[in-house]
């Protein structure tokens, strides 16, 4: 490989040695129907509160063997519980269900690499989703190869993270006879489909090239262990491939820096952010090499190897999760005969990986094969043993890798005030909270790197955020002072006049603040807050509307605001086009001062409150008006121009004539005294 970085090999004495706090429990997992040959523990994956097992061998219930079956866990109050056993709802032939399992949050998948549905050993993958009410795992989806071939045993490897998922298929005869070839798989609200097909570029006849896959964040990690072109037969090599435009595209191919003969580089991997480790189980005994992505070239920086047991399968199995690595070696020391096996854990120190302690189950005995399969969550690891009790198979989960890890400390003010009800978050996502005292209490994991950080009301304070770099032991009087800044300001009307009782909200958990009687404000945030001032109420509208502030680190004084009321105003004016004097527009809802009068020139305004919502209502004696009313919602902006015509009867026109002067007699002083009275209400 082209990387200069010094490559450290550490190596496993015979003695071993832990500075880890000893694991909580080592709990047992075995199939409730177990039978011999199952296989139980080929495969296994731990995600949280889950973990499932893979039993490729199972009968199904008509009594065929290798139909295969999962058995799904649940971590209930420390306690791993079996929750269920699914086998393919199809039956009656070998399809080897189980074969492979991966767990993201809330979906497994299962491979099923001996399915025949698109011809015979064509394979198939099974994908569930939990219901958490029903507390079981769901069937969704069984997906294929868009391209099925016989015997191509799609589902002999799967990685599933986030909405994209690999499939192994190693048989597949893409660049020649079991070449491989692996499948990416995305969800949509459709459900899963393919993206693309993934091969290596320089695949030859053999490869088995997806034999093991990784997925993670950014990238996606392929091994090909019979790979011969780094340096001699199945000497094997890796392919890496980064995220792009919504897939993935290939990046770079890898050989080991010590790639041998019959080394099997490749025949297990794992990938996490940006470590990935790789099993070469036959590299004189077993070695395992760990890459570190810098700068998008992936590098190898580290191997590990038992020198110790020249014929074991070290490596066989590894899992990368955080800051730990767990390597299986199913056979530790073949010399004697004693196919045992054990794991190897290791952890990240100082930006150094280090040995850290060897697990062996209690009920160790030969041909246990303890190390077939391992998996790492956060908080737990799980391996496989599929060669106990005469290959029933077993798999043992040891729990509580933070146990007994807290940092701890007070949160206060800088007046020396206690800070309830905040909540600390690290990294690994563990979170409490601050009691009445300010005191809070952190559980991390073994060996935590990373950040903790302190929120209010959900919001992020900058000026908290400390890093953390593997902590093995507890932290006690980790105390915050958090420092606070002042902002402060003014808020009066277009005339000056202070307006009290509008309240200033502070936005990403600042909290409000409310003006006083000379509309004056003060407000305390703390250091590093970060978001916007907003004045609101009393039915004003505000300039500015708010003002941002970022990474506040000093107090801020002078932020002034001004109020104004919000107007409707208009004309009304007779079908001449003249205007009506003394026109009420009268406004619903209960309005203060909710009547104007038109003045001489038909003109009224009517100052609102900001957001109401009501009618305009125009009135006057024996007038009819158009439009009769105007309605309002949630009023934000100025309405001018809301004009109405007015239409009045006259009391003459609803008396009869001509007897205008009720005197009894129709005459012509009659009609003079009708055209006196037209005359005067025209003026």
């Amino acid at each position: 490989m082209s990387s200069k970085i010094k490559i450290i090999i550490l190596t496993l004495l015979t003695f071993t040695y832990s500075s880890w706090s000893s694991f909580s429990e080592e709990f047992s997992l075995m199939s409730n129907d177990g039978q011999k040959g199952e296989y139980f523990g080929h495969a296994v994956a731990i995600s949280g509160n889950h973990a499932i097992v893979g039993a490729y061998g199972a009968f199904d219930n008509t009594g065929v063997r290798y139909s295969g079956a999962v058995y799904c866990y649940y971590n209930d109050n420390e306690k791993w519980l079996q929750l269920q056993k699914i086998i393919p709802n199809e039956s009656g032939y070998a399809s080897q269900y189980g074969f492979s399992v991966s767990i993201f949050d809330k979906t497994a998948v299962v491979g099923s690499n001996f399915d025949k549905d698109k011809g015979y050993y064509s394979g198939a993958v099974y994908i569930y989703e939990f219901d958490e009410e029903i507390m079981k795992w769901i069937f969704k989806q069984k997906i294929y190869a868009n391209d099925p071939s016989e015997s191509s045993r799609f589902g002999s490897s799967v990685s599933i993270y986030g909405n994209y998922l690999l499939v192994g298929a190693i048989y597949d005869r893409e660049n020649g006879l079991y070449s491989g070839s692996v499948y990416l798989f995305t969800k949509t609200e459709n459900g899963w489909h393919e993206l693309r097909k993934l091969t290596a570029y320089d695949g030859k006849q053999g490869d088995v090239f997806g034999c093991s896959v990784s997925i993670s964040n950014n990238y996606a990690l392929v091994g090909a262990f019979q790979s011969s072109e780094c340096s001699g037969k199945e000497s094997g090599s890796i392919y890496f491939f980064e995220k792009f435009d919504g897939s993935f595209r290939f990046l770079q191919k890898v050989c080991s820096s010590d790639a041998g003969l019959g080394d099997h580089f490749g025949c297990s991997v794992s990938l996490n952010d940006d470590y990935a480790v790789v099993g070469a189980n036959k590299n004189n005994g077993g070695a395992a090499y760990i890459f570190k992505n810098i700068d998008n070239t992936w590098s190898e920086i580290l191997k590990l190897n038992a020198t110790n047991n020249n014929n074991g399968n070290f490596g066989c199995a590894v899992s990368i999760s955080s800051s730990n690595i767990i390597v299986g070696d199913y056979i530790y020391n073949a010399e004697l005969g004693t196919a045992l096996g054990q794991t190897y854990l290791y952890s990240l120190f100082n930006n150094n990986w280090e040995y850290q302690t060897t697990l062996k189950p209690k009920d160790s005995e030969y041909g246990d094969l303890f190390g077939s399969s391992v998996a790492l969550s956060e908080n737990s690891i799980i391996v496989g043993a599929l060669g106990k009790n005469d290959s029933t198979g077993k798999a043992y989960i040891y729990s509580d890798l933070s146990s007994g890890l807290k940092i701890s400390g007070y949160l206060k003010n800088y007046k020396n005030e206690p800070i309830q009800n905040a909540k600390i978050e690290s990294a690994s996502k563990h979170t409490t909270t601050s009691d009445e005292s300010g005191f809070f209490s952190l559980t991390v994991p073994f060996n935590f790197c990373g950040n903790i950080s302190i929120y209010m009301n959900d919001y992020v304070l900058p000026s908290t955020i400390k890093q953390y770099t593997s902590v093995r032991d507890n932290i006690v009087d980790h105390n915050f002072v958090l420092e606070q800044y002042s902002i402060s300001g003014s808020i009066s009307d277009i005339q000056n006049n202070p307006i009290s009782g509008v309240e200033i909200l502070f936005s990403n958990g600042g909290g409000i603040s409310t003006t006083n009687l000379y509309g004056f404000f003060t407000h305390e945030v703390y250091k590093g807050w970060a978001g916007t001032i907003i004045p609101s109420g009393r039915g004003y509208n505000f300039t500015p509307s708010y003002v941002s502030f970022n990474n506040i680190s000093s107090n801020s004084i002078d932020q002034l605001f001004k109020g104004s009321k919000l107007s409707i105003s208009g004309f009304v004016t007779d079908k001449t086009g003249n205007p009506v004097e003394g026109v009420e527009l009268v406004l619903s809802n209960n309005i203060k001062n909710g009547t104007v009068i038109t003045d001489q020139y038909g003109f009224y305004i009517h100052e609102i409150d900001k957001d109401w919502t009501g009618y305009i209502i125009p009135e006057k004696d024996t007038c009819t008006f158009n439009p009769s009313y105007t309605p309002y919602t949630a009023v934000t902006k100025n309405f001018n121009n809301q004009n109405y015509n007015c239409v009045c009867t006259s009391p003459i026109e609803n008396t009869l004539f001509p007897d205008a002067n009720n005197d009894g007699i129709i005459n012509l002083k009659d009609l003079i005294d009708i055209l006196k009275y037209l005359t005067n209400i025209h003026k």
